[in-house]
């Protein structure tokens, strides 16, 4: 597995959030009771199984192999009051209810609340998208839940 590929522009966002903060003293303070700035970032994979339903992939025909996985990356910063959480997936689109399904779990299991939370999708058209929704007829694929969680 290679390691995922470090854009430029995304670096220099993190870099800027960094000196913004830093500029405001919460980043290094080392007196007691001083605001401490806190960041953390991590990268999961979320790519569809090969046998998926062709819906959940995009490729025309249905996929044989895995060129490039798809991840969900998330930069979580805390400055000891707040949490805030960025999520971004390669995925085309991501529906409200997985969202807030996903947002849902992140509050239960780190106290973070939904307004903390953002999550959007990379809008590649060489990737799938997930919604709950089933069509009528359409057999249901738990990429959906796989990917909320």
């Amino acid at each position: 597995m290679k390691p995922p590929k470090i854009r430029p522009q995304r670096l220099l966002i993190v870099i800027n959030l960094f000196l913004a903060f830093a500029s405001q003293g919460l980043v290094g303070a080392e007196t007691p009771g001083a605001l401490v700035f806190r960041a953390g970032a991590a990268t999961s994979n979320i790519t569809p199984a090969i046998g998926a339903d062709p819906k959940v992939r995009t490729s025309r025909p249905p996929a044989t192999h895995v060129h490039d996985e798809l991840h969900a990356r998330c930069l979580v910063l805390d400055d000891g009051q707040t949490k805030l959480a960025f999520v971004v997936c390669d995925l085309r689109h991501i529906s409200a209810e997985v969202a807030d399904g996903a947002k849902r779990i992140i509050e239960k299991m780190t106290g973070t609340p939904p307004q903390c939370v953002v999550i959007s999708a990379t809008h590649t058209h060489t990737s799938g998208g997930a919604k709950l929704e089933q069509q009528e007829g359409e057999p249901y694929y738990d990429y959906s839940a796989f990917l909320t969680r």
